[in-house]
């Protein structure tokens, strides 16, 4: 008997597209099998700088093909920076995996308390056990305004923000809603109810684990200001976190409760 096969093509060895000819009781997005197609891409054999096409079977995790398919990527994109333990993407509407990635590498950069990043969904998914390319990190941080920030935010300033961004998706009149996800924050927990009015909506707000005082001035960083900012950008501080780092493992407890 023929087993299943899990099919992956891969752009700069980040899974972009998966088919998975079984039946709909495989659970083809397994962690197992997440780490077995890792693996196979990361392997001598694979060149980072181009397309790869991989196939597992299922149920043994066995790797029965594996090639270069062609389009080269640059070859300064496809320098390894690190590779990650865990699944990393940008999906959610409060938080992604790899928005943990460059929120630590802000904190870490300016040695701030908060961090905001802008919570939207493109971006390349990382399996555990895959490099983290350069070119990984231009796929999540693609905006014409990468520039980084940091200065001095009281705790009222850093709750207004994020209520003003939580009333542009769920305000009650659907015309006032602008679209897109929450504000990823950095060093920050809260609760949220999306149900209540506008500047109502966070509570139980924490930063560094701390009840957030209204007063206190906190050092808070970020990026994708539409001010002119002169921080530098935020892939080139995301990589050199990575180079320093060698090997990251997300935290993938949420630090937002949604009531």
């Amino acid at each position: 008997m023929t087993r299943p096969r899990l099919a992956a093509l891969a752009v700069g060895l980040a899974a972009s597209a998966l088919a998975a000819t079984t039946a709909p009781s495989t659970q083809a997005s397994s962690p197992d099998l997440r780490t077995a197609l890792g693996r196979a891409l990361a392997a001598p054999d694979i060149d980072p700088g181009r397309t790869a096409a991989v196939a597992i079977e299922l149920g043994t995790g066995k790797v029965v093909f594996r090639s270069n398919v062609g389009l080269a990527l640059a070859p300064a994109s496809a320098e390894k920076l690190a590779v990650s333990e865990s699944l990393l993407f940008r999906r959610g509407n409060f938080n992604g995996s790899f928005d943990e990635i460059i929120l630590e590498a802000l904190l870490k950069h300016y040695d701030a308390q908060v961090a905001f990043s802008p919570g939207f969904r493109w971006g390349a998914s990382v399996l555990p056990e895959q490099a983290i390319t350069l070119e990984d990190v231009y796929t999540h941080t693609a905006l014409t305004y990468p520039n980084t920030w940091s200065r001095e935010m009281t705790g009222a300033e850093i709750k207004t923000i994020m209520e003003d961004v939580a009333d542009n998706i769920f305000h009650k009149d659907a015309y006032y809603r602008q679209g897109g996800d929450m504000v990823r924050v950095g060093g920050v927990g809260y609760t949220i109810d999306p149900n209540k009015d506008g500047g109502q909506r966070i509570t139980d707000l924490r930063i560094g684990g701390a009840p957030m005082d209204p007063a206190r001035r906190y050092k808070a960083t970020g990026w994708a200001s539409m001010m002119e900012v002169d921080g530098p950008p935020v892939f080139d501080v995301v990589a050199n976190y990575l180079r320093a780092q060698k090997r990251v493992r997300v935290d993938t407890r949420s630090r937002v409760k949604v009531v």
